[in-house]
């Protein structure tokens, strides 16, 4: 089977209550993930976030 993927979203919960809790793992992987990739976060206002462009094995994928 063959994913046709196109972007990869992590969530997470601003503030400082969650800072440095589990409820920000996706938000780690997607900033981990970005930062392996080369892609830098910019504000996004169509998608009310962080938005990173990255190329993984000749893909253009979008982390948000």
């Amino acid at each position: 089977m063959s994913i046709d993927l196109k972007a990869i979203i992590g969530l997470g919960n601003p503030g400082t209550d969650h800072a440095r809790t589990r409820h920000n793992a996706g938000f780690w992987y997607a900033d981990a993930l970005a930062s392996e990739f080369g892609g830098s976060f910019h504000k996004d206002a169509r998608f009310h976030g962080h938005l990173a462009s990255i190329t993984v094995n000749d893909r253009k994928l979008w982390v948000l």
